[in-house]
């Protein structure tokens, strides 16, 4: 994601961003040596310096967007977060295998922000010590191994959804496929037979994804689609979970689907989206619109929107 920057003068912000990461990660070894107050001073020092970088779009490669997403994870604005999050998936969808641990531990943070329980487990303990607390368990340990238990990524690898059999993954990915088709239609039905037949295939998606029942980038895509249908935080966020996934593991329509299950899920818990055009709602003149009262750094560059919307 590049501005209007020579070469010459990328190089040097390349290599201040790796050299700004290798300091955090002393810092991170050296968290007991140094009290609070001095450990945040110097972490917002290399977060600010970052966030010019992000606002002037600044980042050239998949590596500079890894190191910023580690940089401004490290910090309680959940803006900054948020970025982080958009910041390593970006890299992922990009191939670059090192950032796929970040994608989930950002979306950890910004969720343990808003009080609401981690989805992967990435979070153990704040720097006073306090347990984060126990995990949702709407996603199975298949599917969080994907992202924590394998160094290597989800790139250029095969998804291991567990000791399941080859008879139970077709029969899977068969009825996801068929749900995901009519997800829309059976959405809006409101007599009582099509809201029973749309509660079902809910329950049947979701028991799905609970036994592991994941493999191929197809299954990852349907299963958002189905979901994105659905209403409530916990439905969007899980959605947009399996959109990021299918994009990580080359779904070419992936990117679009992770953009809007991020957007609706933003909106489900009352933040303005990054993507769509915002509208003040008609009740509330007070609301905000995209660009208005919202942080610099939430008003994307160009180029960080063309690395999700670009087709593929």
């Amino acid at each position: 994601m590049q501005g209007a920057t020579s070469k010459a003068q990328q190089k040097k912000i390349s290599a201040e961003l790796a050299e700004l990461y290798s300091v955090d990660q002393k810092d991170q070894e050296l968290w007991d040596q140094l009290s609070e107050q001095e450990l945040e001073t110097r972490r917002k020092t290399r977060r600010d310096r970052v966030a010019e970088f992000v606002t002037l779009g600044q980042l050239s490669k998949s590596e500079d967007d890894c190191f910023a997403s580690w940089l401004l994870q490290h910090g309680d604005d959940h803006n900054d977060i948020l970025i982080a999050h958009l910041l390593a998936s970006a890299a992922s969808f990009d191939g670059y295998t090192k950032s796929d641990f970040m994608v989930a531990a950002a979306l950890d943070r910004y969720m343990l922000h808003f009080k609401h329980p981690q989805r992967f487990g990435s979070q153990t303990f704040d720097e006073q010590g306090k347990d984060f607390g126990d995990t949702s368990k709407l996603l199975c340990d298949s599917i969080v191994k994907l992202y924590r238990g394998n160094s290597t990524g989800l790139n250029g690898r095969k998804v291991e959804p567990g000791v399941q059999t080859n008879k139970a993954l077709k029969t899977a990915s068969r009825r996801l496929a068929k749900i995901a088709k009519k997800a829309e239609v059976y959405a809006k039905k409101d007599d009582e037979k099509g809201i029973a037949e749309w509660s079902a295939a809910q329950e049947e998606t979701l028991k799905i994804i609970e036994q592991g029942l994941l493999k191929e980038a197809d299954d990852y895509y349907n299963a958002a689609l189905i979901l994105q249908q659905c209403v409530g935080a916990d439905y969007k966020l899980t959605a947009h979970i399996m959109a990021m996934t299918a994009g990580i593991l080359k779904h070419k329509k992936a990117r679009a689907l992770y953009v809007q299950t991020l957007d609706e899920f933003l909106m489900e818990i009352g933040t303005p989206p990054l993507f769509a055009k915002y509208k003040k709602p008609e009740a509330d003149a007070s609301a905000p619109a995209i660009g208005i009262l919202v942080p610099k750094i939430l008003i994307l560059h160009a180029d960080l929107r063309r690395v999700f919307t670009k087709k593929k």
